[in-house]
């Protein structure tokens, strides 16, 4: 897999779930619902998680990316934009682009992410701790709390990561 060190360009997914415990309605007919979560990691870096899961709470899909990370010359020329082109356009572009179902709505913690909706043309809603929940989000609200899979793919970064292979410097 190439490396995105030092490039803006989208990531190819990392890793998807085979086979997730889901009927076969749900898995064909049912409005998917996808979680966006892009984190910052060293030096400026930032990757990201995408989940489409079922009205249900149950995963459908996932992707993950590497991280990103803008060189110094993109960062005083993207100046303040950079998190939202990196978190909507690069990261989360990528990741909805490499979804096999386009979910119904996006549900995002951070506003940077909304630009993800705004390029692929998915309805975007974002949530915080302690609001109410959007009215988008009331049939996924009956079955979990819509803030949980954010944990989910937070962990599932973390695993995905926890495998990657590392270069080990010579210390000759």
């Amino acid at each position: 897999m190439p490396r995105a060190r030092g490039r803006l360009a989208p990531l190819d997914p990392m890793t998807q779930l085979e086979r997730p415990l889901l009927t076969r309605e749900e898995a064909a007919d049912a409005p998917c619902f996808g979680y966006l979560l892009v984190s910052a990691h060293a030096e400026g870096a930032r990757g990201g998680g995408g989940l489409r899961g079922c009205p249900r709470g149950r995963p459908i899909e996932f992707h993950c990316t590497e991280a990103v990370t803008p060189t110094r010359a993109q960062q005083i020329l993207f100046g303040a934009t950079l998190p939202a082109y990196l978190a909507g356009e690069v990261i989360g572009g990528a990741l909805l682009r490499a979804a096999t179902r386009r979910p119904a709505v996006l549900i995002v913690e951070d506003r940077a992410c909304v630009a993800a909706g705004v390029v692929t043309q998915t309805p975007v809603v974002v949530v915080r701790e302690g609001d109410p929940t959007p009215a988008e989000l009331v049939p996924l609200a009956e079955a979990i709390d819509v803030r949980e899979p954010f944990t989910r793919v937070r962990e599932a970064i973390a695993e995905t990561q926890r495998f990657q292979p590392r270069v080990i410097e010579d210390a000759a």
